[in-house]
């Protein structure tokens, strides 16, 4: 059951996950000096000594079309299938609530963080690969980027709560993950990792709580 639950949401998923997929790529190819009209055309908007991760514009732009991902993703696998009356059978299958519920989690985060995973050593590959680059490349570099994939969770997580509780869409519904995607930012700003990570690991246990509750106590 579980295993027939979780290819149901990695084949529902694919569109999502295949728009991400071509925002990532386009923004490698960006900064590698791939131009889309048919030629290579040095370094887009950068020039070649700019500093891989630290002053480009991969972290925005993965924040961007990973973290619609990550909201697409929460929705869909929840405001979507109720809007569909699609969770009321799969939540009365003969397993536990908190299955359903798990087996959704842990898709949408292996393809949510596969896909950043993939960009961010695809790109660094590159940089390392020498005589691509004038300038030297470490991976400590890409610190802002693993920041990015230690926080971006709490905005999946706090999209697939505001699909699981009822409300308003324009009213208190959206809360969780309007609180999500602020308690985020803030950990991204934070200056050292390791406070970065506690927040983070805080915010995760806060919300997945909370959709713990919601899927043991609501009555669908």
């Amino acid at each position: 059951m579980i295993r027939a639950l979780a290819i149901k949401e990695l084949r529902e998923s694919a569109g999502l996950l295949a728009l991400a997929a071509l925002g990532m790529a386009w923004t490698i190819a960006r900064l590698v000096g791939y131009s889309f009209l048919g030629s290579w055309t040095g370094y887009y908007g950068y020039g070649e000594d700019f500093f891989a991760f630290l002053n480009d514009d991969f972290t925005t732009k993965a924040s961007i079309f990973v973290g619609g991902l990550a909201i697409g993703l929460g929705l869909k696998q929840t405001a979507w299938e109720h809007g569909r009356c699609t969770f009321y059978f799969l939540l009365h299958r003969p397993i536990e609530r908190w299955q359903v519920v798990a087996t959704k989690l842990a898709v949408g985060l292996t393809l949510m963080l596969g896909i950043l995973v993939v960009a961010i050593v695809w790109y660094g590959w590159w940089a390392a690969t020498p005589g691509k680059r004038s300038v030297p490349f470490e991976w400590t570099m890409a610190s802002s980027a693993w920041m990015l994939m230690l926080t971006m969770p709490l905005v999946y997580f706090g999209a697939f709560l505001s699909g699981m509780r009822p409300g308003q869409w324009f009213g208190t519904r959206l809360a969780p993950l309007a609180g999500a995607i602020m308690w985020a930012t803030f950990c991204n700003a934070v200056p050292f990792w390791w406070l970065t990570a506690a927040l983070a690991i805080l915010g995760y246990v806060c919300v997945l709580t909370a959709i713990l509750y919601y899927s043991q106590s609501r009555d669908y």
